[in-house]
């Protein structure tokens, strides 16, 4: 009978807890994941690069040649597997105020999302707030799977998306990229 009790208990760990509802995997728009945001500038595509009339579509539009200029018009972030985490310490959120947002004890179980970048990564809880997280703070169980898309607008006018790609775009978000910048796009 204990042996029982042990195996039940451990199986609603594992489940999480009863509240948990189903997440539907997230689009933040205006957003990126690490260092080089996608919302603003002039890129220049260094390496062949398909154009698709929107984010995972089945067929290309077509594909942009080395050398194609383009203007970012926006970017989203598509999660399409949500992972999960176990927290090693507690985690606070505070609002720029200093208001605790959010407070979770060490062990909680959270969703990944997508990283923020710098070692940071966006989660949500089992009651559904939101949470950043540092990444020695937790220990993956499931880990998630999100994609970059860029909205841009080529110099003939036409729209499209391209997913982000750090090798084959470059220019002017990248301040720290700037030799890189001057060799492939020189004034």
């Amino acid at each position: 009978m204990r042996a029982r009790s042990a195996l039940l208990l451990l199986a609603a760990i594992c489940a999480g807890p009863a509240d948990a509802r189903p997440l539907r995997a997230p689009v933040v728009s205006l957003g990126c994941q690490g260092e080089g945001c996608f919302d603003r500038g002039n890129w220049l595509v260094t390496k062949a690069l398909p154009l698709y009339a929107r984010p995972f579509a089945a067929k290309a539009l077509a594909t942009l040649p080395k050398g194609t200029r383009l203007t970012v018009l926006g970017g989203q972030i598509w999660t399409t597997r949500i992972g999960t985490a176990v927290l090693n310490k507690e985690v606070a959120n505070y609002d720029p105020n200093g208001k605790l947002l959010i407070r979770l004890p060490r062990v909680s179980r959270i969703r990944l999302l997508y990283s923020e970048g710098e070692g940071y990564f966006a989660g949500r809880a089992a009651d559904g707030r939101d949470v950043t997280i540092v990444q020695d703070d937790f220990r993956v169980l499931v880990n998630f799977r999100a994609t970059d898309w860029v909205s841009v607008r080529l110099a003939d006018g036409r729209r499209g998306w391209i997913r982000h790609d750090y090798e084959a775009l470059d220019c002017s978000s990248y301040y720290d990229d700037s030799p890189i910048c001057l060799t492939l796009n020189p004034r």
